[in-house]
């Protein structure tokens, strides 16, 4: 009869085996990741992140697979209709802002690209239920749902898509001095958070005042309607 730490061993080792080989294709996964981001930054062509991409940058961070298939799906569908694209992805702890902590965070690169930030200290195991149980219960943004924290985040990523560094700088600092009452608290504080919760108020059709219309389709460059 084998003895039963003996067993135990060879389980280590198989487990052990298991997870290098899953490091070493996620190691390449994300290299090549790099790589075409970089290519595709000097040729002009964005490619966006697919499924694989997602899948190793949220490797056993906790996240739930219901909770990613909606993160994903939701970004594609803000993509196609925003005309913009996330390049580049990550799943991280972050840190608390002036507006609140951030469920996900669009932050632009310096090489004019778009990365996606996941906060884990938030998204990990927790249901997709009982995240938008969470944003519901938020009284100072209108957002109800995960989706639409998806869709405020597409409103980020469509006002300074194709903007350099620079720009973007200038335009959070122009942003920062204009305050539209009526939307939210956080929309009140900052303008760039004013156009975020304006696009989640336009993808349900809700009706706002002239002031805040004015204000999205002057600095989004596109109709509330």
């Amino acid at each position: 009869r084998i003895a039963k730490h003996s067993l135990d061993e060879d389980n280590k080792r198989i487990y052990s085996k298991r997870a290098q080989a899953w490091e070493n294709k996620a190691k390449q996964k994300s290299e090549k990741l790099n790589t075409t981001v970089e290519k595709s930054a000097e040729s002009g062509i964005i490619k966006s992140i697919d499924v694989d991409d997602y899948e190793v940058v949220t490797y056993n961070k906790g996240i739930y697979d219901e909770v990613n298939k909606a993160i994903i799906n939701g970004v594609k569908r803000c993509e196609d209709e925003g005309g913009f694209v996330i390049s580049e992805i990550s799943a991280k702890s972050i840190p608390k802002t002036e507006n609140g902590t951030p469920v996900l965070q669009v932050e632009p690169l310096p090489n004019g690209l778009l990365q996606l930030n996941l906060n884990t200290d938030i998204l990990a195991g927790k249901s997709l239920s009982e995240l938008d149980l969470m944003l519901r219960n938020y009284d100072d943004i209108v957002v109800n749902s995960l989706e639409e924290a998806i869709i405020h985040e597409s409103g980020h990523a469509k006002s300074i898509s194709g903007k350099t560094v620079e720009e973007i700088k200038s335009f959070y600092e122009e942003l920062s001095n204009i305050h539209i009452k009526g939307v939210s608290t956080i929309a009140y504080n900052d303008g760039a958070e004013c156009l975020a919760e304006l696009e989640v108020l336009r993808s349900r059709r809700a009706n706002v005042s002239e002031e805040a219309m004015k204000f999205y389709e002057k600095y989004m460059g596109r109709k509330y309607k």
